[in-house]
């Protein structure tokens, strides 16, 4: 009886961890899944310590805060997925803004300022692009040395004073940072556009496929035929030049920016696609992810300032979710699903 009694509880706890693989193969397959879990715990969460989170003025502020750094993640997610860091998308960020302000206040064509603050972003990208791949520098380090360099440069130039602008001078400022419904603005319908365009290029081209085996495997891709070098230098222009755009919408939105403004945005995106199933490793990684992770960093800005919680902390519970996800995924990664 003893012997029969054993069998039966090994048979049970059997059972049950072919029920946990299977869920965690599955979150393992669809991560963005676990992020949307967290998301809705979360929104609930929220919502019980202050009822206001669910009025259209909450989720106007979320989903703002989550386009602003939505943006900039999305392509340090491609980034990522193809095995590379970008820390300098903040000094990015700043320098267009800037630039983009002081040519308007010079009296340039605001077509033609946008035009060189976006090719000056892109060019920075391009920089990063080719340290990395002729001089085989960690991208970690030569995109960090970047950020400090344009952020210096930025200091010397502005003074540390903030540059300011009047909307009248700019015809289009609508179509970047105008009123789409009530209290929401445009900002959105970039978001959303842009990660469609991310999520097709990385789905359903051969580029996309590049970026997967360039990030899971170098000596794979260079097999297979995959110009390694030009999808990273890519990668590191489009990462640049979503930052430098998004420079520009803060502008035209706030009508100011300061040389201080990007401090936190690389290790923002960089947590939003950690935390939206983004290996740090490359490889493997997606956009509807990270324009999960996007709203959840929105959701955790708009409730903890609901919940009345001292503004530091933003980063603190940042910092506390990324180390959650992080344990999760590796629990999960490390899970088989038992035949």
């Amino acid at each position: 009886m003893k012997g029969q009694g054993s069998r039966v509880v090994s048979k049970e706890v059997g059972r049950k961890k072919s029920i946990f693989d299977i869920i965690s193969y599955f979150l393992k397959r669809h991560r963005e899944i676990a992020v949307l879990i967290v998301f809705l715990v979360l929104t609930w969460v929220f919502y019980s310590i202050n009822p206001l989170l669910m009025t259209p003025l909450s989720w106007s502020d979320i989903i703002l805060v989550a386009s602003e750094d939505g943006i900039v993640a999305i392509f340090v997610t491609l980034l990522l997925i193809g095995g590379e860091f970008d820390l300098s998308v903040g000094s990015v960020f700043v320098m267009s803004g800037m630039v983009y302000g002081m040519l308007i206040n010079n009296g340039y064509n605001p077509y033609i300022a946008l035009l060189i603050s976006l090719a000056l972003s892109a060019l920075v990208g391009l920089t990063n692009g080719l340290i990395v791949v002729f001089f085989n520098v960690s991208s970690f380090i030569e995109t960090l040395g970047m950020e400090f360099f344009l952020e210096g440069l930025i200091f010397i130039v502005t003074g540390g004073f903030p540059i300011a602008i009047s909307l009248s001078s700019i015809p289009y400022w609508r179509i970047l940072s105008g009123t789409l419904y009530g209290t929401l603005n445009v900002w959105p319908l970039w978001f959303i556009a842009l990660a469609l365009i991310a999520y097709i290029i990385l789905e359903n081209t051969s580029f996309g496929n590049h970026i997967f085996a360039t990030g899971g495997s170098l000596i794979s891709a260079y097999a297979v035929g995959v110009n390694v070098m030009l999808v990273k230098i890519i990668l590191f222009i489009l990462s640049s030049l979503a930052a430098g755009f998004t420079g520009i919408l803060s502008l035209t939105y706030f009508t100011s920016i300061s040389p201080v403004e990007g401090e936190t945005l690389p290790l923002i995106a960089l947590a939003i696609a950690v935390i939206g199933g983004s290996s740090l490793s490359g490889g493997s990684g997606t956009i509807q992810g990270t324009v999960i992770a996007s709203l959840l960093i929105g959701l955790l800005y708009v409730g903890l300032t609901l919940a009345k919680v001292p503004s530091y902390w933003y980063i603190a519970f940042l910092g506390l979710i990324l180390i959650i996800i992080a344990v999760a995924n590796q629990k999960i990664s490390g899970a088989k699903l038992i035949p």
